[in-house]
Formats: C-alpha cells, sequence, structure tokens
C-alpha cells in the first residue's frame, strides 16, 4: 500500500523502486485526466445552445428567437471561457511543479469534480431567468473549481514541496495572488445574487476585465522579481 505521501513503506520488500516509477511517471498522467476533463467539459457546453428534442417547430423557432438564444449563446461563451481560463491557471501552476504525489493527486480529483459539473451550472444559469439560483450555482461551482486549484498550489509550494527548490518565494506569492482572484469574485457574487441576479453576471465581467487590463501592471508593482 502507498502512504499519503505516494511512496511505498521501507519494510516492504520491493516496493520502493516501483514507488519511485510511479512518482516519476504519475505527474504526466494527471495532467493528462486533467486536460481530458477540461476538453469534455468545454466541448459538453455546447449541448446546451441545441433546441430540446421532441418540441414542435413554432416551439423550436421561439428556442432560436434572439431574445430567448442570445442568453444561452451568452451564457455558452461566458462558461467556456472561464473554463479556459481556469485550464490556463491549470497549465501556469503545473508548469511550477516538476513532481506530483498521492495527496497533490487527490486535490486534482476535488478541482476536477468541480471542472465537470460547469455545463450544468451554464444550463442553470441560462434557464434560470431572473432568480438568484442560476448566478448563485454557477458562482459556487466555479468558486469550488477556483478553490480546488489554489488549494493544489498552496499544498504543493507549502508542505508538499512539489516545486522546485530555486523557485522563489516572490513567484510562489504571486501563482498565490493570482490563483485566489477568480474563486473570490464568484464567492463575494453570491451575496449581490441573491439581491440583483443579473448584477452578479456583470460583477463577473467587469472585475474580470480589470483584472485582464491590469495584470502585469499589478505584478510589476507588487511583484518585482517575477518576469512571466
Amino acid at each position: 500500500m502507498l502512504d499519503d505521501e505516494g511512496t511505498a513503506p521501507a519494510s516492504v520488500p520491493g516496493k520502493s523502486a516501483a514507488s519511485s516509477a510511479e512518482a516519476e511517471n504519475g505527474l504526466p498522467r494527471l495532467l493528462a485526466l486533467s486536460d481530458g476533463i477540461f476538453a469534455f467539459a468545454m466541448t459538453l457546453l455546447v449541448l446546451g445552445l441545441l433546441p430540446p428534442t421532441g418540441i414542435s417547430s413554432a416551439a423550436t423557432t421561439g428556442f432560436l428567437s434572439p431574445g430567448r438564444f442570445v442568453p444561452t449563446l451568452l451564457a455558452y461563451f461566458f462558461g467556456f471561457f472561464v473554463t479556459g481560463f481556469y485550464w490556463l491557471a491549470h497549465r501556469r501552476i503545473f508548469s511550477l511543479i516538476p513532481r506530483d504525489n498521492a495527496i497533490l493527486a487527490r486535490f486534482n480529483l476535488v478541482t476536477l469534480s468541480c471542472v465537470v459539473l460547469v455545463p450544468f451550472a451554464t444550463v442553470v444559469l441560462d434557464n434560470a431567468g431572473g432568480i438568484p439560483l442560476g448566478p448563485i450555482v454557477f458562482a459556487l461551482v466555479q468558486a469550488g473549481a477556483g478553490f480546488g486549484l489554489l488549494g493544489e498550489w498552496l499544498y504543493a509550494s507549502g508542505r508538499g514541496k512539489l516545486t522546485s527548490p530555486s523557485l522563489s518565494r516572490e513567484w510562489k506569492r504571486y501563482t498565490t495572488f493570482r490563483a485566489s482572484i477568480a474563486p473570490a469574485v464568484f464567492l463575494l457574487s453570491i451575496p449581490i445574487a441573491f439581491f440583483a441576479p443579473r448584477v452578479a453576471a456583470f460583477w463577473w465581467i467587469v472585475i474580470f476585465l480589470i483584472g485582464l487590463l491590469n495584470i502585469r501592471s499589478i505584478r510589476d508593482r507588487y511583484f518585482p522579481g517575477v518576469d512571466e
């Protein structure tokens, strides 16, 4: 049996070498699974653009009318790009982690368990209309994915000691800062959604645009030792 660190007990003959080989090969498998699930979730989003089956042509026409279809299209693009940004963050974080262990793999499963819920949350967001349920479910799923990824990084760069020894403390602080932005934005939008569901969606868009436009100036001002 492997312990929580992904290594075999020294007292079991023949297991040490096998565990070392597994540890060396574990990270590519973890990344392959992650990329596959991100790709699957992003592809599955397109099913929300299809009209319901078994309905009349008049109902199909109503579904494709601009007043109904444009919000559905916007929900699709928002779900797609937010998931894409999380994939980019996952890629950026794991470029700083040269090896893995069993605990990191479990953290990654928590992140992926939220990622696979994005298509469901996007459909709820699209069909909730003006009630709070849609943005709340969407925000909870996205915050879960973001905090899962943040947890992976905090463990790998802290107690897990899975990052390179040459990685500076400033790089670690900057990566923590970037990984915490998205889940914090989604979490803070939940109280807004209770009182103004549509405002919550605008909150997400405005904050992300501000972040994208200002991340370089923030980095240069507060993390001068980081050069991406």
